[in-house]
């Protein structure tokens, strides 16, 4: 069964991140990328996916400070 996931990243100040690369994984071991993109202007990612609750997630191409 298909489920809906949303990530959302924010700052610890609150402010949402934008444009960072989103990676998925199937689990830990980082071999199977489930599914990749961006966060959008709300500092979102949604996919679909199997249910499960082992996905790994990693950010990328964070924005410079200051």
């Amino acid at each position: 069964k298909d489920a809906i996931y949303t990530i959302t990243l924010k700052t610890a100040g609150g402010m949402v991140l934008q444009d960072v690369a989103v990676y998925v994984y199937e689990d830990a071991t980082e071999d199977d990328l489930l599914t990749y993109g961006n966060l959008d202007n709300n500092g979102t990612f949604t996919f679909t996916a199997p249910e499960s609750d082992k996905y790994t997630v990693r950010f990328g191409n964070f924005p410079a400070e200051g």
